[in-house]
């Protein structure tokens, strides 16, 4: 699991702040991605679009093609003149799409009149073997036939397909489908071109029930003499198959493993119509299905981790048989090592077989073994009995599987003359075993007889254009281009092999059976793979989902047994289909008799391998397991140190730590869940590689997946660009950090100090390679940027010899590092010299107070933006974020030498791209977001500035750990430029109004204790000039990018201006680039200025402005979703995003309290007291503030003898100070209050998560989370519309929303008479310290 939900599940995993865990060491801290809004009441509008299908080739018209419109319900049937009419296509539709059986799909950009050219399928998407593992092919000639591509579909929403006879081929379907891609998907309709990391979810998404597939196929000639069979890599969930109207299968399936069917002796040459039929289980809560991350947190019709997955999702494909078949080839490994050895002393390969058919009953098998180099190592001829044989082969001089040389040997396993399986497997043993020196303490794992290191990653296995299908082995996004030098995005071999250059060494393959491709694969290039059985729904504990899940568990076992990358089966994810509120609470003990059992039944098929019962998290553990893995999300270095301290001293034989049943017995202990999350890389694999009992750990997560972001990948598989330094001065990713040996540095990642300090760092070094490391040789140098933004690479450093034991951790003592005067900001790098080689590094960053001079970011004289401002002001931070179009102005002091000589302006800046459905855009990634900087001096323009993206990471060196995202994660930053004035433009004025206006790609300008420099805009007299920061231009895919800037709407006019920019990712330049933005029902979009692009270049970005206008009066919080397209050459993306009406307090016209204590008003005001584990504060009204104090816990919350008599009400509360102990809670409440039984209060703390808690006759529930660390001096307001909730934060520059919830059903605020009795309220809380808040304004909209 990783901690970005996709619907509710923040509410229960992050505890909750009322229960007094928030903020506590002990919790994980969980934070949560905006949700796209629902879709409008109002339809939208729609048009209709005619046309015509001929083929590419004749141009003859096509009869029958379905045509449908992009992302839409809308199809429609060709004539027999190849006509076509879609009605009610809504202007969101990109593209017009054809396919029909026989043809590959074909589109074009929507409009009124389309004319699409169907070439013929003969090069199908996914036509690649789908079994490399189990190789059929070198026994039968190389003879198979994909039947992957365009098949003929319909939906059986009322199961009617086999009582109407479906099945007959000369049933008429509606539909075209591409596959082996589920219908959920974009690439099933022809639409993977509109596949975004935000876009990836086909109209029928939601669809769950029978579907049908239809194709005709001729048998290829060589097929001559052989039975044929059909193969059916997965279908969600199971197939029924018919072929020529005649039943050959009945339903059978496991959702994940392969479905197959005899067809008999075809005809070569002849042709036959094979029809299937799916069913797609619900996916609800109760669900005995097993279904992985499809199923979730119950939530109705939207219950589901992630997309849902129906259909065949596999390929599809026939081969020739000689009538006998294999239908066993399992290859074991057998190795035996004396003491410490690392070369076996004896090695084999047990073969187990079994086969039907004519003769297998007694018949023999012969078997060939050949090794990494294609030369035969042994043979055997296995007799059967029963159909069923086994035989021993042992291997002289092996060579073992490792990751760094994954040797594969090959077993042919021959039935007869035409029946046979190529099998690939490995020589390696995997077990768990005492550390050495440490027996009877703690155990590692131990792969060929030596402790290894498990650097792991989550892999959740979905993508935007297929969701569970891969673009391909090498194909990317247009499903065909790719090699196995360069994979496409999208593609199996892309995924593993950025394993392997991140530095990981282990995959953890989460809740799904994946294609046999991907083990292959792994096995190739010599990646662990920790595989994770899919669960049930999380209430569906019962003999059905037992049946279900031990059958899915045997045909895995099955299937994927002879792949030596395999090393780890985990039986249950954080208890998910056994518990009925997962890592909430502890395994029940009504199912402990079932995940024992799982777990016998799993070491019984597999003692090769490690087991693990229950991956457990939070507040559940372990039964009976070979790990002792846990997961964690936490951010700070603080937090994680006090968490595994605590965890360290718990890890004994013995030890009931983490066990729901029963005791350790000395298991390997790992982290099996963190975030790996940006600049918190560091800190957290430099403290998990600190303990010596700790043996691995593993990150979430590969690639983006969703509504899960902040991954090296994004999810449409564009890397983000390396946010580190190594001591060379190269940019690197978190590879950095990872090897088998490593260097933790015990503090925080991200330091502040005074030029001429000292930075002290404990250092301790992990060693499990191989390398010789007795003479090794620690050093450190310290580098960074001087107060002219020059980089200097070497201000310093040392060295001292070092000899770190194996398989352990040494403490290397303390660096300490002078931070010279003339640096501001800097790094210090720590690495292990191995002979001149750098056998692990680490790095910290460090940022030093700025001097004096500039102006303020924040001190902002005008400003206006299309999609709002922000100041942020978190830790001292000094910059200001304006999205979209506008700028800002400021009255500067011009220098006394201006006049003659100018001035030039210096100021780091950088353009600010808004936030998508899902992305916070936290990273910077390979995408760029470029716009054009334009300085007014007194409204007189100089010339313009390009700045190339937005960047955000921990080489912000000033404001690494002052963003809204705790523990050093990394935060935005610049470029620093230099605007020269002339003298002429400046004249004698004493002072000038400089503007800094973006032409839509948004804006931001840092100062203080922010961006990479720390230091503040600066007009110095003279020319002056500075470092180029700006990268240059790298193209990174194929197509454009489309981003929206969102409309701050007007609570007033309902108006506002969305700007879509459209920017040049590729090598070539587009013409032509038609952008338009459609609005939802009950909206209008108009252009505001051009609207077609007439040359795009690479590099280049354009952005178009839109007026946008409800038809009707909006409300705050009010939400509209835009679609804007780009349409050029033939293609077409999108973006959608979402306006919001801003907040306005005047809008809430009637004041219950508007008290800025400036006297004692406790008079009109109730104390209540809602946790008993906490004391009432001690309060003080007047003096310009709410003061509560106390000497231990405390927490009060004060409600207004007023409150709202109409559910549309706001609570503003201007922030004074927070407690600032560090310890306990720290937290601020505003809302609504009953009594201490009912309240919904919306809560921030120091650490600044937002979220909202709703206790209705004491049940207590939430919603969490989002961050925006407030300051004292900021306003905050709860914001109440019917049911609906949302958090709004002023910093100084207006309103945005935080985030937004609802009463979640609790209580239904619009009823009559539910108010009475409830006031305008604020909480307190501490331990220790005092906290403030300086102004409580509760009002009402009376309308």
């Amino acid at each position: 699991m990783s901690r970005t939900p996709l619907r509710r599940r923040l509410a229960l995993a992050v505890a909750l702040i009322s229960a007094g865990t928030l903020l506590a060491a002990t919790t994980p801290a969980v934070a949560a991605a905006p949700r796209p809004a629902t879709a409008p009441a109002v339809p939208e509008a729609t048009t209709e679009v005619s046309g015509r299908v001929v083929d590419a080739r004749t141009g003859a018209s096509v009869e029958g093609a379905s045509v449908h419109a992009s992302r839409t319900t809308a199809f429609a049937t060709t004539g027999r003149d190849g006509a076509f009419v879609l009605t009610d296509v809504p202007g969101s539709a990109a593209l017009v799409i054809a396919a029909k059986e026989g043809y590959a799909f074909a589109s074009a950009p929507a409009g009124r009149a389309v004319t699409l050219k169907l070439a013929r399928d003969t090069d199908p998407a996914r036509s690649e073997y789908p079994r490399p593992d189990a190789d059929r092919r070198p026994f039968t000639g190389g003879d198979w036939l994909s039947l992957n591509g365009t098949w003929s579909f319909d939906f059986d929403p009322g199961d009617v397909g086999e009582r109407e006879r479906w099945f007959d081929p000369r049933h008429a379907f509606g539909k075209a489908v591409r596959v082996p891609f589920g219908y959920q998907s974009l690439a099933a309709w022809g639409e993977e071109e509109l596949a975004t990391k935000e876009i990836f979810r086909s109209a029928f998404s939601r669809y769950r029930g029978t579907v049908w597939y239809r194709r005709t196929f001729t048998v290829p000639k060589n097929f001559s003499g052989s039975e044929v069979r059909l193969r059916i890599g997965a279908a969600d969930w199971g197939a029924a198959v018919w072929l020529d109207g005649e039943p050959v299968l009945p339903y059978s399936g496991d959702g994940y493993t392969e479905i197959s069917a005899g067809l008999g002796a075809l005809a070569p040459g002849s042709s036959h119509t094979v029809t299937i039929r799916v069913v797609a289980p619900p996916t609800t809560a109760d669900s005995p299905y097993p279904m992985g991350k499809q199923t979730g947190e119950p939530n109705g019709a939207d219950t589901g981790w992630f997309s849902d997955v129906g259909g065949i999702w596999q390929s599809v494909w026939i081969e020739p048989y000689a009538g006998a078949r294999l239908t066993r080839t399992r290859v074991t490994p057998e190795l035996t090592f004396e003491g410490d050895a690392r070369t076996p002393s004896a090695a084999s390969a047990r073969i187990d077989v079994a086969g039907t058919g004519a003769g297998t009953g007694a018949g023999t098998v012969g078997v060939t073994v050949k090794d990494p180099r294609g030369k035969v190592v042994g043979t055997a001829e296995v007799r059967l009995s029963d159909g069923e044989g086994t035989a021993t082969i042992p291997i002289e001089r092996p060579r073992l599987w490792e990751p760094d040389d994954p040797a594969l040997y090959t077993a042919d396993i021959r039935l007869g003359a035409g029946e046979g399986v190529r099998a690939t497997f490995g020589l390696r043993k995997i077990e768990r075993a005492w550390a050495p020196g440490h027996t009877g303490e703690y155990q590692y794992v131990h792969l060929n007889n030596r402790p290894i290191y498990l650097r792991g990653v989550l892999d959740q296995g979905y993508n935007p254009w297929g969701l569970y299908t891969y673009t391909g082995v090498t194909a990317g996004p247009d499903l065909r281009t790719g090699t196995e030098a360069d994979p496409g995005r999208g593609s199996i071999l892309l995924d593993l092999k950025n394993a392997k250059r991140l530095g990981f060494n282990v995959i953890r393959n989460h809740l799904k059976v994946n294609e046999p491709a991907y083990y292959h694969w792994a096995d190739r290039l010599g990646l662990m793979i920790w595989y994770d059985l899919p669960n049930a729904g999380w209430h569906s504990l019962g003999p059905e989902a037992e049946r279900l899940f031990e059958g899915l568990l045997r045909n895995t076992f099955a299937r994927d047994h002879n792949h030596p990358s395999i090393v780890i089966w985990t039986m249950f994810n954080e208890s998910w289909g056994i518990n009925e509120e997962p890592w909430q609470q502890p395994i029940p003990p009504r199912a402990f008799p079932y995940v024992r059992r799982m777990v016998q039944v799993a070491r019984d098929l597999d003692p090769s391998r490690l087991i693990v019962d229950n991956s457990a998290c939070c507040q559940n553990g372990h039964l009976d397991t070979d790990l002792n893995d846990f997961h964690y999300y936490l951010s700070t270095y603080d937090e994680w140190k006090k968490l595994l301290d605590g965890f360290a001293a718990q890890v004994r034989p013995g030890s009931s730590w983490n066990f729901d049943d029963g005791a350790q017995s000395g298991q390997p202990w790992l982290n099996s869940e963190f975030a790996v999350k940006s600049g918190q890389f560091p800190h957290t694999a430099s403290l998990f590689r600190a303990y010596p009992k700790l043996n691995g750990y593993v990150g979430v997560q590969l690639a983006e997946t969703e509504q899960e972001v902040q991954s090296p990948v994004t999810f449409d598989r564009q890397p983000n660009e390396p946010e580190f330094v190594d001591h060379r001065g190269r940019r690197r990713g978190i590879e950095m950090f990872q090897g088998d040996d490593a260097i933790s540095l015990m503090g925080r990642s991200a330091r502040t100090v005074d030029r001429g300090g000292e930075i002290e760092v404990p250092v301790k070094i992990s060693h499990f390679s191989d390398t010789d490391l007795s003479r090794a040789t620690l050093r450190w140098k310290i580098g960074g940027y001087d107060a002219q933004g020059r980089w200097i690479a070497a201000a310093g450093g040392g060295s001292r010899p070092v000899a770190p034991a194996r398989y352990t951790v040494t403490d290397a003592g303390v660096v300490t590092a002078t931070v010279p005067g003339e640096l501001l900001t800097g790094y210090v790098w720590i690495w292990l010299d191995a002979d001149g080689r750098t056998a692990a590094e680490n790095t910290l960053t460090f940022d030093t107070p700025a001097p004096g001079g500039g102006f303020s970011p924040g001190a902002v004289s005008a400003q206006e933006w299309t999609g709002g401002a922000q100041a942020q002001t978190t830790g001292g931070a000094d910059w200001v974020t304006g999205h979209g179009r506008g700028y800002f102005e400021y009255e500067v002091e011009v220098p006394k030498t201006a006049a003659r000589s100018g001035a030039t302006l210096i100021a780091e800046v950088a353009s600010a791209q808004s936030r998508g459905w899902y992305d916070p855009n936290n990273v910077t990634t390979a995408r760029r977001n470029p716009t054009r900087l334009t300085v007014s001096v007194d409204g007189s323009p100089l010339p313009a500035i390009e700045l190339p993206d937005d960047p955000h990471g921990p080489t912000a060196l000033a404001g690494r750990s002052r963003g809204s995202l705790t523990g050093d994660f990394g935060n935005r930053y610049g470029y620093r430029v230099a605007v020269p004035i002339p003298a002429r433009r400046l004249g004698d004025a004493r002072t000038v109004t400089l503007r800094f206006a973006s032409d839509g790609g948004g804006l931001s300008i840092f100062g203080v204790r922010s961006g990479r420099h720390g230091t503040p805009p600066t007009l110095a007299g003279g020319r002056i000039t500075v470092p180029d920061e700006r990268p240059r231009f790298r193209a990174v895919d194929s197509r454009l990018s489309v981003y929206q800037a969102s409309a701050a709407i007007s609570p007033e006019t309902g108006a506002g201006t969305v700007i879509v920019s459209v920017v040049n990712d590729t090598a070539r330049t587009a013409r032509k680039v038609k952008v338009a933005l459609a609005a939802p029902g009950g909206w209008t979009a108009t252009a505001a200025e051009p609207d077609v692009i007439g040359s795009l270049k690479p590099g280049e970005a354009r952005h178009v402005a839109f007026a946008v206008r409800a038809g009707s009066g909006v409300r705050t919080g009010q939400t509209a979703d835009f679609t804007a397209t780009a349409s050029w050459s033939g293609h077409a993306v999108q973006v959608i995003s979402t306006s919001t009406v801003t907040f306005a307090p005047d809008a809430y016209a009637e004041a219950g309290v508007d008290d800025t204590f400036d006297t004692d008003s406790s008079a009109a005001y109730q104390v209540f007291q809602p946790s008993a584990a906490e004391a009432l504060p001690r309060l003080t009204f007047g003096g310009g503030s709410l003061r509560a104090e106390g000497p231990g816990a405390y927490y009060g919350i004060v409600a207004h003898e007023s409150g709202p008599p109409s559910p549309r009400a706001a609570v503003i509360v201007d922030h004074g100070q927070w407690a600032g102990t560090g310890k306990g809670q720290d937290a601020l409440f505003n809302g609504l209050i009953k009594d201490e039984r009912n309240y919904v209060l919306a809560w921030t703390g120091i650490k600044g998560q937002h979220g909202i808690d709703i206790r209705i006759d004491g049940r207590l529930t939430n919603a969490c989370c989002s961050s925006a660390p407030l300051e004292p001096g900021d306003r905050w307001a709860f914001v109440l519309d019917g049911n609906a909730i949302g958090i709004w934060v002023d910093r100084g520059l207006g309103w945005a929303r935080i985030m937004s919830s609802t009463t979640q059903d609790r209580i239904d605020f619009t009823e009559p008479g539910a108010l009475d009795g409830w006031h305008y309220a604020a909480g307190l809380r501490g331990n220790a310290g005092t906290q403030a808040i300086t102004r409580l304004e509760g009002r009402h909209d009376p309308g």
